[in-house]
């Protein structure tokens, strides 16, 4: 069973719940590996955002694909995205997630890879980025040209993050600086080659997706 539709991207938001009720069912879901990972984080409340983030992620996956969360298996490639280990089932999903405060972002699609970057207060978030180092000169433009120049920025860095993502390789091999950016009302689409960025703003969120095709429909 796959429930996914092809070229869409599909969200799933939703606030931190760090319930012992709830923690204590979710680490039910996760490995050996998975509890062991848990253990390192030096905050407790960081070790229980962990729990609850990685065992919804395993719960969602398990509808999406129709199997028995115990077969979902999440491995990382040597720069640390995550992705399903495909060797039990022959179902194509793929997927990203992020977090900022007190939610966490699921991005889902079964054409191609995706990324996805959430950041939280963006008219209050003072990054400290040098523009030239991260920016185009286009985006420069768009971030001088706005209202608010902190909005700007943290909209533009959410998506370039998010792109990053999806390419899944890091920093050291995609310049930011050679990512540029367009808007249009509320939705965003940037063009790189054959990468896409969109993103959508709520409450006092915005959350972004990167893929290599330009999705008929977020949901």
């Amino acid at each position: 069973m796959q429930i996914l539709q092809d070229n869409k991207i599909y969200y799933w938001l939703r606030k931190y719940d760090l319930r012992p009720m709830v923690l204590e069912y979710l680490q039910t879901k996760l490995s050996n590996v998975e509890l062991g990972a848990s253990s390192k984080y030096s905050s407790s409340i960081d070790a229980s955002m962990y729990i609850f983030r990685r065992g919804m992620l395993k719960e969602i996956l398990s509808c999406i694909i129709g199997v028995n969360v115990s077969s979902i298996q999440i491995l990382l490639t040597e720069f640390g995205k995550p992705f399903l280990n495909k060797k039990d089932f022959s179902a194509s999903v793929n997927f990203n997630c992020s977090s900022s405060e007190d939610y966490v972002l699921y991005a889902f699609t079964t054409s191609n890879d995706v990324g996805c970057d959430i950041i939280y207060n963006m008219y209050g978030n003072d990054l400290n980025i040098k523009e030239d180092e991260i920016f185009s000169s286009g985006d420069i433009q768009l971030i001088h040209r706005g209202v608010d120049r902190k909005y700007e920025i943290s909209k533009l860095w959410t998506k370039k993050e998010a792109l990053l993502k999806c390419v899944g390789t890091g920093f050291s091999q995609l310049k930011l600086d050679s990512i540029s950016g367009g808007s249009s009302g509320n939705s965003l689409i940037v063009a790189n080659g054959n990468v896409y960025t969109s993103g959508i703003r709520t409450d006092n969120y915005y959350y972004a997706n990167g893929s290599p095709f330009n999705p008929s429909g977020t949901y």
